[in-house]
């Protein structure tokens, strides 16, 4: 999801896409401080959130990708906040 107001959306594109009720919010530290601590907030209402963030600088690798499924026992859905290496890991 892109533009205005796509923070606002994302909750009910969750139950659309049946992504359940623990969700992993994955992006990196700036994008967590732009829109993910709001976005986490926002789910909070009604899910279990484990934010994840993969660092500042991060490059999409498998040890990444690796790393973010080991601490996703029970997750239910993974939701990317951020741009090009976030989506990539979370896909």
């Amino acid at each position: 999801m892109i533009g205005s107001g796509a923070l606002d959306a994302v909750p009910a594109a969750i139950t659309r896409h049946g992504l359940g009720e623990r969700l992993m919010l994955v992006c990196d530290d700036m994008t967590y401080v732009a829109a993910g601590q709001k976005l986490h907030m926002m789910l909070l209402r009604k899910h279990r959130v484990v934010p994840h963030s993969i660092g500042r600088r991060a490059h999409a690798s498998m040890a990444l990708v690796e790393t973010i499924v080991g601490r996703a026992n029970g997750i239910t859905g993974m939701i990317a906040v951020g741009g090009g290496t976030v989506n990539d890991i979370v896909k």
